[in-house]
């Protein structure tokens, strides 16, 4: 999650660290990761579509309270035949000395800004709230809402930076040897990392477990089971369904794009995380409205690297490809995108310029030039289309393609 974990505590629901919550809308997420940034061991790629943070974040103390929400863009299945995990609900759970499982990408040494390639896991001990609050720890710092874990005689074992929102959790062995993950803790901090008498900090999940299946259930509409609500069917479009198909390079983290209204009003986004991933987005569009699509990367150098193969993009309009691109940009392409259905009807930067569908391509400066006539009157030029002709033009011989005249 770009710098952060998170625990899947739905088919289609996040639960993370309030710190890292910003920007994430619309931003990519690697969901049963094993390595860095990558699908490799069955993790499959989505989208943060909407996010919440905790509304009691930063209260009595700045990580107080310290949970988001990520709605993903669609559900994903959850495989439940050897581990499961559930949310603890028990403020008087886990017990002093219980043995606790961190997991994430973060770094293994403080201070060292290199992260490992694969997953790890640290095993940790719970410490109460009266003992991480001792004047040689933490002198009341820790909150309610926190609770702390690690090594108080030596140190060296912590979750560190990079792993924040990730989960911590009390597993337990069942009698048919399968497991149950109780999900106590949510990864947010400390001092340093692995510091004899300074244990890792997490917000403690059994205090906001009602916000958070709430939240997940009425606010997301969870398709969890435990929300109980409908299946969501497949929402109507009342215009033209866009489908954006992107294929990252090997830095896929680099790739994002925006989708503007002819105001330049954002009508989606979306930034990217996994490397060699082909993700689709589809985006219902206004029927007589214009739209420009700019994909970026943050390096210069497009969807293509020295080494590897480039990566690429398609454009669809109700299933037809209208735009393909190979990837060799810079910084940044912007691709014109018309729906039109009536020149009449059409609308080009705000204003009623009349276009049609198949000329508006170009610069910019073109697709001015071709939408700046008149239908009726003194002034119009040889650009108009055959699918919104007036019959009197299409009877005079005055509809044209790419400057010539057709046959008519």
């Amino acid at each position: 999650m770009r710098g952060c974990g998170g625990a899947l505590i739905s088919p289609d629901t996040v639960l993370f660290a309030a710190h890292c919550a910003g920007n994430m809308t619309d931003t990519q997420v690697s969901i049963g990761a094993y390595k860095q940034k990558s699908i490799e061991g069955g993790a499959v790629g989505g989208f943060c579509e909407e996010v919440v943070t905790d509304p009691m974040f930063g209260t009595e103390s700045s990580i107080n309270y310290d949970f988001a929400l990520c709605k993903l863009d669609s559900p994903v299945a959850i495989d439940e035949n050897r581990v499961k995990l559930v949310l603890n609900k028990d403020n008087d759970f886990p017990s002093d000395g219980d043995d606790l499982l961190a997991m994430g990408f973060g770094s293994l040494e403080y201070g060292n800004d290199q992260k490992p390639e694969y997953l790890q896991d640290v095993t940790v001990k719970y410490i109460s709230n009266e003992d991480c609050n001792a004047e040689n720890r933490y002198k009341g710092m820790i909150k309610d809402a926190m609770l702390c874990a690690g090594d108080l005689d030596v140190g060296g074992k912590d979750s560190c930076t990079g792993d924040s929102g990730g989960p911590l959790v009390r597993r337990i062995k069942n009698q048919d040897g399968t497991f149950t993950d109780i999900h106590v803790g949510v990864v947010t901090g400390g001092n340093g990392c692995g510091q004899k008498d300074k244990p890792g900090i997490y917000a403690r999940i059994s205090k906001r477990a009602d916000w958070i299946m709430d939240t997940m259930c009425n606010q997301f509409n969870s398709v969890a089971a435990v929300c109980n609500n409908p299946v969501p069917g497949r929402s109507k479009c009342d215009g033209r369904n866009l489908t954006v198909s992107v294929t990252t390079d090997v830095f896929g983290f680099e790739t994002s794009w925006s989708l503007y209204d002819s105001s330049r009003n954002i009508v989606k986004k979306r930034k990217y995380l996994i490397s060699d991933l082909k993700a689709d987005t589809t985006v219902c569009l206004k029927s007589d409205e214009s739209y420009e699509w700019e994909i970026q990367d943050q390096f210069g150098d497009g969807l293509c690297t020295d080494e590897n193969p480039c990566g690429s993009y398609e454009l669809m309009l109700d299933g037809k490809v209208i735009i393909k691109g190979d990837g060799n940009f810079t910084f940044n392409k912007t691709e014109l995108i018309t729906v039109c259905e009536d020149i009449k009807r059409f609308r080009y930067k705000g204003k009623n310029k009349g276009a049609c569908r198949r000329f508006l391509r170009g610069t910019k400066k073109s697709v001015i030039e071709k939408c700046n006539r008149k239908f009726k009157g003194k002034r119009y030029k040889n650009y108009w289309c055959r699918e919104t002709c007036s019959k009197k033009l299409l009877r005079e011989g005055r509809c044209f393609a790419s400057g010539r005249r057709q046959k008519e």
